[in-house]
């Protein structure tokens, strides 16, 4: 009789909240570096028996319960009808057994490395292992039946399906492939490993991306010897192609740096292997060719850590763009490997550049106030990877010198951006839809926008008629920044020219032009923009019946005037009545007595603006001509953007626009 070894659970089991289902299948289980799964085989190493867990319930004290009174209640059928309990947080666990308990609020290891003894459990349970899938078995929903049916599930599965019961965490980026692969017999599990090997050379880049998650998660010598190959060969199927599906999207950008998140293991210094490492060699010429990558740093920093402390500086010279990936890779060295030197000199590297670079007069300007936010939008946190937007920033500067402060939203990370500019960025002029002259950007590059528009795309709905408020809003909002994204790509395309030419484009850019012409043709941004503009109008056109949801079915106080939130679209009804020549409908009428923060640039012209705090607002480009300002709230302390009030005959005249008032 042959033995199969039970599957157990990593850190010997998790104990999670009622928020997360505990599987019902006992094959499944929680694998390392894979969402997180609770263990429903638990067991008691002092008193033997499988664990219990009761959502929603806790003792009615926090005092121990004698040892016999927890017995019984263990050997209660029905949890919830013992006098020891009640109903507590619903999203509370309660697990007990006849000698211990715990109520689990989040999700914690029975077995942890390194135990906090206030917030982690110290009960004696342990994962008592998970039976290994026999066929016929229902796969999240899915019956199998044969070797036959599992192949094809699992390329189904690298073509994005994920089964119908499948857990949303571990649908995103096809981690059920690689708990489904764990949870087989070896003959089994060869059949998933045969179908990802074979979608590594799918026409479908998802399918690509998927499997390389697979490989990352589930090591295979086959899988690593052919992404070898592809570094040392044709590269066409992964140089320049955006890898959707990395947990990193800001550092993972394309699938042929995520390659290196599967082969990061090979990179391991002679000490510690018996030969050198193929992996290892192109890892370091690729570091010192300016092909660097997160991904790759990481490797050389936790396997080949001598060396990439060693020629640091010339890894940084040979892609500045990328220093700050090689810096925070620098977190991979293994305990004993000095950090703060390397990174010292680093920084150096970084800013004797900038220094030349500056005397040469080669440095990258911003053309105005709202490129500078978007360059700054688009660098995510180095801790969380969320955006910053700008009413999280904070503007200081003058003359040519720039700069923008502030906090992460999510994990409060201190940020900061510096900017050379062509004049003052706050009046630069900025055409509706652009973020300044007619010259392409020189702080984004051509590859930053198309990644924006790639991302902008799927978020804007083409039928804004079908949404309720705040979808209508969030698929206004991404067409106007798509619009913008598409417009400034477009300056790249000098005149008379149908594509961006090769000399405009880094290394990177001009391989994925050649995997992904239309990407770079003026005729495919046209089209874009058309669309966007087509969109744009229909959102307009829908404006009255996001109006009257908003406002619970009522109406304005009269047909020429109406009471309305300062929006974007409200804000162009309101220039489509100045063009109109300041008649008929559309004229922006605000009364509404609460503080608002950052407008973009906007015209208002002629409008009336009645008992408004405009303390915290940012009308820096207001267009405020013949504009009628009643009652202001404290309009003496009020800064419209950087720009204040004076003191004139009648009233307060506005620096910029001195043919706005505000009437006393």
């Amino acid at each position: 009789m042959v033995t199969v070894r039970m599957n157990r659970c990593a850190h010997d089991g998790y104990l999670v909240d009622a928020t997360r289902s505990i599987p019902t299948d006992p094959t499944d289980f929680h694998l390392e570096d894979l969402p997180t799964v609770g263990c429903s085989r638990v067991r008691c190493t002092r008193c033997g028996v499988m664990v219990r867990d009761a959502p929603g319930l806790a003792f009615r004290t926090p005092d121990d319960v004698a040892g016999v009174a927890l017995a019984a209640l263990y050997g209660t059928a029905d949890l919830a009808t013992s006098p020891l309990l009640h109903q507590t947080q619903p999203d509370y666990r309660l697990y007990l057994c006849p000698c211990s308990r715990w109520l689990e609020i989040r999700e914690h290891a029975c077995s942890e490395p390194d135990p906090d003894l206030n917030l982690d459990p110290s009960v004696p349970w342990r994962c008592d292992g998970h039976p290994r899938i026999a066929f016929p078995h229902d796969v999240d929903g899915v019956v199998v039946t044969s070797r036959a049916e599992l192949g094809e599930l699992a390329q189904r599965g690298l073509h994005g399906f994920s089964p119908p019961r499948t857990r949303a965490a571990d649908a995103v980026r096809g981690a059920w492939l690689a708990r489904l692969h764990a949870r087989l017999m070896p003959p089994d599990a060869r059949v998933v490993v045969d179908a990802a090997l074979s979608a590594l050379e799918d026409p479908e880049p998802r399918a690509r991306g998927l499997a390389l998650q697979f490989f990352y998660h589930v090591p295979n010598e086959t899988a690593r010897a052919r992404l070898l190959a592809v570094l040392d060969g044709d590269r066409r199927l992964f140089a320049g192609v955006p890898d959707e599906l990395t947990p990193v999207p800001n550092l993972d950008r394309t699938l042929e740096e995520s390659i290196w998140r599967v082969l990061g293991p090979l990179v391991a210094a002679p000490s510690l292997v018996a030969a050198p490492s193929r992996a290892r060699d192109v890892a370091r010429a690729e570091a010192l060719a300016g092909k660097g990558s997160r991904p790759l740093y990481d490797a050389l920093a936790r396997g080949d850590s001598a060396w990439l402390s060693s020629v640091a500086e010339d890894v940084a010279r040979a892609a500045p763009g990328r220093a700050e990936d090689l810096i925070n890779s620098f977190a991979q060295f293994p305990r004993g490997v000095p950090i703060r030197p390397v990174r010292k000199r680093v920084r150096q590297v970084l800013a004797d550049g900038a220094n030349t670079a500056r005397r040469n007069q080669l440095v990258a300007r911003a053309r105005s106030i709202h490129e500078m936010h978007v360059a700054a939008s688009l660098a995510p946190c180095p801790t969380c990877g969320t955006r910053i937007g700008a009413q999280q920033l904070h503007l200081a500067g003058n003359d040519e010198g720039w700069a923008l402060s502030g906090d992460c939203p999510s994990c409060a990370t201190p940020r900061g951006f510096t900017f050379l500019t062509q004049g003052d960025p706050l009046t630069a002029p900025t055409p509706r839809d652009e973020l300044g002259g007619p010259w392409p950007s020189e702080i984004i590059a051509p590859a930053q926008w198309i990644a924006e528009i790639e991302r902008l795309i799927p978020l804007v709905r083409p039928d804004p008629a079908q949404l309720g408020v705040d979808e209508w809003k969030a698929s206004r909002d991404a067409n106007t920044r798509l619009l913008v994204c598409l417009n400034e790509l477009c300056k790249f395309v000098p005149d008379g020219a149908s594509e961006i030419p090769l000399d405009r484009l880094s290394d990177a850019e001009r391989a994925d032009r050649k995997a992904r012409p239309e990407r770079y043709q003026r005729a495919w941004l046209e089209t874009e923009r058309e669309q966007c503009l087509a969109i744009r109008a229909r959102h307009v056109a829908d404006l009255p019946r996001i109006e009257k949801l908003e406002s619970g079915g009522g109406r304005g106080k009269t047909a020429h005037t109406r009471e309305v939130e300062l929006d974007r679209d409200a804000l162009r009804a309101h220039e489509g009545w100045i063009k109109a020549g300041q008649r008929g409908e559309g004229r922006l009428a605000w009364s509404v007595r609460r503080r608002r923060r950052a407008v973009d640039r906007v015209e208002l012209a002629g409008a009336r603006l009645d008992d408004v705090d405009l303390t915290e607002a940012d009308l820096s480009f207001a267009s405020l001509d013949d504009a009628e300002l009643r009652c202001v709230a404290d309009r003496r302390h009020a800064r419209i953007g950087v720009v204040p009030w004076r003191e004139d005959r009648g009233g307060l005249v506005h620096e910029r626009s001195p043919r706005a008032r505000q009437v006393r």
